[in-house]
């Protein structure tokens, strides 16, 4: 059993643990969690630096590279039965 601060809120074994609070604890069950407990006395653990998300490609519009443009609106379609049904709207 030891002093444990909680780190983040969390729901453990029917308890509710919110963040900041000290509690005592036994310490299988900090060393179980250990992203919600930390043992006081002992230095902060240093989180991770998030890793940043790849820039997605920017689609090229241009009817060269998508022949399925509506030649009314120019409106880009997927199949050629989605640009079928879009024309209908022109045809009303």
């Amino acid at each position: 059993m030891g002093k444990y601060l909680v780190i983040r809120s969390c729901f453990r074994d029917a308890s509710l643990y919110k963040e900041g609070q000290v509690k005592e604890l036994s310490d299988e069950m900090a060393q179980k969690h250990p992203k919600d407990f930390q043992l006081i006395g002992q230095e902060p653990k240093p989180r991770p630096e998030p890793t940043p998300l790849p820039e997605a490609p920017k689609p090229v519009s241009s009817p060269e590279s998508n022949p399925l443009v509506c030649k009314v609106c120019g409106k880009e379609c997927k199949s050629t039965f989605g640009l079928t049904v879009h024309q209908r709207v022109h045809n009303k």
